[in-house]
């Protein structure tokens, strides 16, 4: 405590005067602990100080001082080694400098002693650079605008007449050097070098083609053989002809003869031989759809493998050129076998008749013609062979079907107590009936077979609807007329309504079995009536008018007659099968036989509401007469 007053006793102006104070103040306030350089010089002292007193400061600076000037003697002598050094490299880059400027004088010398020769040498290399250039120029111009040694022979061909692989690059370099100078001509001016580029190409080319063609001709010989195998070669040889349309054609079309000339061996062994274990074609000719249907398979497939061949052989040609050739190709190749089909199938159809087998012969004949035409064409032999033959097959099956319905009706006899159709209209339809199921099961649709369609049941129908209106003549009644009309016609409409296409005819047969039926309603309505005694009441009251007076005061209208006549009108509402007529009952086909009954019902039931309109009238003084409503005697007679 009093050292604290003691401190606090100082006066300001001891400590403003004590510098110690002030540099005490100075480093505390600096916090020189923190500061790295502090503590490296403390590092550096601590060594040198080893007591502290009150001369140490002096000490030390005297040390410090010492160490200095240590330090610099030490970097004198250090300094004094290098500049020996550095004087020794001074001398030597002056003798080196001396030297340079010796030799620099003396190349200046040589120099000015040479310079003559270097212009010559100069110039010498300048014209050197432009030969090279010119040089460089032909070898470039010779190597884009002519063949190589190598090339050259490529395009001559083998010694054997056939061409290498390496033909076609050749070929196509010649092409392209071809095209090039057509181009330098146009762009360069002087044309005398692309002109004479062109010639030699041109001939190179024409030579070319020539022994590619050649060597066509050979491979094609070769591809007529059954074993056939397309090498890369021919398929590339094809390929390289499409710039030279007319070579082309010829090269294809001695392939075609040569695969033709093989086809038509194949197809003789086929027919002759048998293929492997199989028997021959020619053991079926008695069987002609059988016949008929292997030679048509056999020919389908031979096209068939012919177009892949081809396809193989035209695979690297622009597919334009497939489309522009292969039907044409193919046409004649499968041209030979037309001719061979035509005389076989003639014959089988020599003396045969029968109507379905050879209707079938002309589905079939159609079949393959639908086949066969996308690959050979419209035009070519074989596909109009087989039209020919398909219609020279349909005219005997038209003509033989006409035969044939000519002698079944020919031999239609009257009709028969029943009123059904007599014999000869069941074949006549069966006949239809077994036409028309081949024709339903082998047509493909369209207009033609519609066409067909339609003649060949105007064949059978019209002919026999004839016969039966000649027939009906030998009748006794136009009743009996009706039901056996009816009976023929009932047939037909059933044979109709199982196919297609006889919309129209099955309305002809509807609107005639109408009329018919409106005949027997007429008839059956009108026996009713008169057997009851009730048509000449009807008779007269449809032409009754007031100005006549009451109708019961007309003859055979009074009172009693209608009374009588509703006695026997009563009796048949009991009985409704009394008083209709019995070739109603021979109505073979049910529904028609149903339908007329309620329509002569619905006749009878009107006729009668015409009569009890006249009864129930006052005017007409009926009284007392007792006579069913007509919803009685409708319900009475359904």
């Amino acid at each position: 405590m009093e050292n604290g007053e003691s401190e606090k006793a100082v006066p300001a102006s001891f400590s403003s005067a004590n510098p110690a104070k002030k540099k005490i103040d100075r480093l505390i306030a600096s916090k020189v602990h923190n500061d790295p350089a502090f503590a490296e010089l403390m590092d550096y002292v601590s060594p040198i100080v080893s007591d502290i007193d009150i001369h140490t400061e002096r000490r030390l600076m005297r040390k410090l001082e010492q160490r200095e000037l240590d330090l610099n003697k030490e970097y004198l002598q250090e300094f004094e080694k290098v500049n020996e050094h550095v004087q020794k490299f001074t001398e030597k880059v002056n003798a080196m400098h001396k030297i340079c400027a010796g030799l620099t004088d003396q190349i200046q010398q040589n120099k000015e002693k040479t310079q003559d020769l270097l212009n010559k040498t100069s110039a010498l290399q300048n014209r050197k650079k432009v030969l090279e250039l010119k040089q460089k120029a032909i070898d470039d111009f010779l190597a884009k605008f002519s063949l190589t040694e190598a090339e050259e022979k490529a395009l001559e061909g083998n010694s054997d007449g056939r061409v290498s692989p390496d033909f076609f690059p050749a070929l196509a370099r010649a092409h392209s050097i071809y095209e090039q100078s057509k181009q330098l001509l146009r762009t360069c001016t002087n044309h005398a070098a692309a002109v004479g580029v062109m010639e030699e190409m041109s001939k190179k080319m024409e030579a070319a083609y020539d022994v590619l063609y050649r060597s066509i001709q050979r491979e094609c010989r070769v591809l007529s053989s059954e074993m056939v195998e397309v090498k890369g070669v021919i398929a590339e040889s094809f390929a390289a002809l499409k710039d030279r349309q007319v070579l082309l054609k010829y090269a294809l079309d001695d392939y075609a003869n040569a695969r033709k000339n093989n086809a038509m061996r194949a197809f003789s062994d086929i027919l002759t031989r048998g293929a492997g274990a199989g028997k021959p074609l020619e053991v079926l000719s008695h069987d002609p759809l059988r016949y008929t249907g292997d030679m048509l398979a056999w020919i389908y497939e031979c096209v068939g493998n012919e177009k892949d061949l081809l396809a193989l052989l035209l695979s690297k040609c622009p597919p334009e050129v497939v489309r522009e050739h292969e039907q044409r190709v193919l046409s004649l190749i499968s041209s030979q076998l037309a001719r061979t089909f035509k005389v076989r199938v003639e014959q089988t159809l020599t003396g045969e008749h029968e109507s379905t087998l050879l209707y079938k012969l002309v589905s079939i004949l159609a079949f393959y013609a639908t086949k066969i035409e996308p690959i050979v064409g419209a035009e070519s032999d074989v596909v109009q062979t087989i039209d020919e033959l398909q219609q020279l097959t349909l005219n005997i099956f038209f003509s033989g079907l006409n035969q044939t319905v000519h002698k079944i009706l020919t031999k239609m006899g009257t009709p028969d107590y029943d009123l059904l159709p007599v014999q000869a209209v069941h074949q006549a339809l069966g006949l239809l009936k077994e036409v028309l199921d081949v024709h339903d099961s082998t047509s493909a649709g369209g207009d033609e077979a519609r066409s067909r369609f339609d003649k060949m049941v105007a064949s059978v129908l019209e002919p026999l609807q004839r016969s039966i209106q000649l027939a009906t003549t030998q009748l006794h009644s136009g009743v009996d007329v009706s039901v056996y009309t009816l009976n023929c016609l009932s047939s037909i409409h059933s044979l109709l309504i199982l196919y297609p296409y006889t919309d129209k005819r099955i309305e002809v047969a509807l609107a005639l079995m109408e009329g018919h039926e409106d005949t027997l309603i007429s008839e059956e309505a009108s026996a009713i009536l008169s057997s009851t005694g009730l048509i000449s009441i009807y008779q007269k009251a449809m032409a009754h008018t007031q100005a006549q007076g009451p109708l019961s005061s007309i003859s055979d209208a009074d009172a009693a007659t209608v009374k009588r006549a509703l006695e026997a009108f009563d009796h048949f509402l009991s009985q409704p099968h009394f008083g209709r007529i019995d070739q109603v009952a021979r109505i073979s086909n049910m529904q028609v036989r149903e339908r007329v009954h309620t329509r002569t019902m619905e006749n009878v039931v009107a006729a009668y509401s015409v009569i009890h309109t006249k009864l129930v009238d006052p005017f007409n003084k009926y009284e007392g007469l007792e006579a069913k409503t007509v919803e009685q005697v409708r319900d009475l007679l359904k």
